[in-house]
């Protein structure tokens, strides 16, 4: 039997933004490192990267959303590249594809959760209309300009590898917590049984680890590139600008389809 999610509250913002800092700090990174786990999501066949099904739906809001992402959408690759070969772990580091750069504004059920909740119940032709209704019905803010996520350095995620991300406004982080509260706290929404299982954490993943631990030499060469990277973009950190969130699918954690004809919510 699955065990059931309890809610999780939000951390307020100035932990928030301590936790963003530390957790890239060399401090951190360490921490991070000594911690990893084996990844579950992709796996090296000894010729390719292989994705492990995991199906599911969340609200995103994708770094292709807008073209003022463009250049954030760079600075990612070219970290991806720096790390690619600096490390040389073809075969036990998967690099996302730039399509799948998002920041997860809300978790919608997916793998064993999906199947309990939503496939054992025959409502998996309903599930994504109730779910975007539900965001559609939310009060729209009618902000003049996105939220705005400073992007400030890698950080290690047990079996991932992504970038984590501060609020230079306090306003943009209530924003995004506010939308998510309204959002987990909807009667549709928690009828679904779909739980904030976790606080908001802005970041957006790079990478995912396979199933071969790395060495210890490995990990702190990982340690170091990341702490250079980190270095390197002090001062000139890219901003993510999220101009919307809408309710997509996945059948694993590489690719992320829109669904037509559903409403979207626009921050």
């Amino acid at each position: 039997m699955i065990e059931e999610k309890q809610a999780i509250a939000e951390l307020d913002f100035a932990t928030y933004q301590e936790r963003q800092l530390r957790e890239i700090s060399k401090e951190g990174l360490e921490n991070s490192a000594a911690k990893m786990k084996a990844g579950s999501k992709f796996y090296h066949n000894g010729n390719s990267w292989q994705a492990i099904p995991y199906p599911g739906y969340a609200v995103l809001s994708m770094v292709t959303d807008t073209v003022d992402n463009k250049s954030l959408e760079n600075v990612l690759m070219e970290a991806q590249k720096r790390l690619s070969s600096a490390l040389g772990l073809g075969d036990k580091m998967y690099l996302l594809p730039q399509e799948s750069f998002h920041q997860t504004t809300a978790s919608a059920l997916s793998d064993k959760r999906f199947e309990q909740h939503i496939v054992s119940k025959g409502l998996e032709k309903e599930y994504p209309f109730l779910v975007s209704q539900s965001l559609g019905n939310m009060p729209q803010e009618n902000q003049p300009r996105p939220i705005t996520m400073k992007m400030i350095g890698l950080s290690i995620f047990s079996s991932a590898l992504g970038v984590l991300g501060i609020f230079e406004n306090e306003l943009d982080y209530k924003r995004v917590t506010r939308f998510r509260e309204n959002f987990y706290e909807n009667s549709t929404i928690q009828n679904l049984g779909i739980v904030r299982t976790r606080p908001f954490i802005g970041h957006i993943t790079l990478a995912y680890f396979g199933r071969e631990l790395l060495t210890a030499q490995q990990k702190n060469d990982l340690v170091n590139v990341c702490q250079d990277i980190n270095q390197s973009w002090l001062g000139q950190e890219p901003e993510f600008f999220m101009t919307q969130a809408a309710l997509r699918q996945y059948d694993d954690l590489s690719a992320f389809n829109m669904l037509p004809d559903l409403p979207i919510y626009k921050f």
